[in-house]
């Protein structure tokens, strides 16, 4: 047993090593993207019929979020893996 283990402490030491995350400003560039998880998202929510489906937003709001530096992405091994803003 302690061997098994080890081993998966060791594998997992190796994945984290070899995994780079980040959390930075969103940019202009990033925007399409955000639209995209969020209506995957919403999509998902509508899907369950039981929850709150959270409502559309104007591409202006979200360029003024980007500028003024209000909404940020995690990314790992630079792929964005989850978008937030801070209101």
């Amino acid at each position: 047993m302690r061997i098994v283990k080890a081993t998966l402490i060791n594998h997992s030491k190796k994945c984290f090593q070899k995994t780079k995350m980040e959390i930075k400003n969103s940019t202009a560039i990033d925007i399409p993207e955000i639209f995209r998880l969020y209506n995957l998202a919403s999509a998902y929510q509508r899907s369950k019929q039981t929850v709150v489906v959270w409502p559309e937003f104007e591409k202006e709001l979200v360029e003024t979020e980007v500028a003024e530096k209000r909404q940020w992405k995690m990314m790992i091994d630079g792929d964005s893996l989850c978008l937030g803003n801070y209101f």
